[in-house]
């Protein structure tokens, strides 16, 4: 893509953000995620939620990247002691322990909900090694078993492209128009093989803890993308278009998705609340 064109997609997502339909999906939005950010589960065990969170969103992600896992086995996964022996788990194994390693990683870069004064928050990376660490997190368990070559990790399809991904990051727009536009630039125009739609999803959730729009930390982007796939498949082959018919759609899609995504959350809190895992 051209540098104009990305100005050009960023123009058209900032117009569709004040049309009658996105403003209503705003308001949905807003008022989900005041719900789950003053939910009473979360003023002790914030951490385990979030933690129980990666498991979901990763779960979703391998989905979407046509690998799925159960949440159930995912979460077995995870808490088997010692390091994962790559040989000992089938290649969609580690593509989703990788999933989750990646938004563990986004996870260490929140804000505590704590609120405690002495609490420093966590300090955060520059935007190339952000994107390259999450990449090199999804990758891990396939390069040591050599289904990914070691060459391949963390490098980007060409540097224009990671040039546009970093620029929807640091324009100046709310934070859900550059979290969606990372979300969908990452699917339509792969930065990374494999992995890339899992590193632009983490991208945007960090974007969106980060920047105060869920300062909770534990609300999923990907549900609507694992659940939904030819929806999803028809708005990202729009945002690659030459027409860019499709920035209403992408916004409308994305915010749809942190709406389900709050559903998602609460009963995840709830799970923890209750000390029954949900499944």
């Amino acid at each position: 893509m051209e540098e104009s064109d990305h100005i050009v997609r960023m123009r058209l997502l900032l117009q569709a953000w004040q049309t009658p339909d996105i403003c209503a999906l705003r308001e949905q939005c807003d008022s989900a995620l005041t719900r789950v950010r003053f939910h009473h589960s979360l003023r002790r065990r914030w951490q385990e939620v979030r933690a129980l969170t990666n498991i979901y969103e990763a779960a979703y992600l391998s989905r979407w990247e046509g690998s799925p896992i159960s949440t159930s086995d995912l979460r077995d996964l995870t808490m088997r002691e010692g390091p994962h022996e790559a040989g000992t788990l089938t290649t969609g194994e580690q593509f989703a322990l990788g999933i989750w390693r990646s938004q563990w990683h986004v996870m260490t870069l929140m804000p505590p909900l704590n609120r405690t004064p002495t609490t420093r928050p966590a300090s955060q990376p520059a935007l190339p090694n952000l994107v390259a660490g999450l990449h090199r997190d999804i990758t891990s368990l396939l390069a040591t078993s050599g289904y990914v070559e070691r060459s391949r990790i963390a490098v980007p399809a060409s540097p224009r492209r990671l040039a546009h991904v970093l620029s929807h990051v640091t324009c100046d727009v709310p934070a859900v128009v550059s979290a969606a536009a990372v979300w969908a630039d990452c699917a339509a125009h792969p930065l990374f093989e494999p992995g890339s739609r899992s590193v632009g999803a983490a991208v945007a959730r960090w974007i969106l803890t980060v920047r105060g729009t869920d300062p909770t930390g534990v609300v999923t982007v990907s549900e609507l993308s694992a659940t939904d796939p030819q929806r999803v498949a028809r708005i990202v082959s729009g945002w690659a278009a030459p027409d860019h018919s499709y920035a209403h759609d992408v916004l409308a899609f994305f915010l749809s998705s942190l709406i389900a995504g709050v559903d998602d959350a609460l009963d995840i809190a709830l799970s923890v609340q209750a000390g029954h895992p949900r499944q």
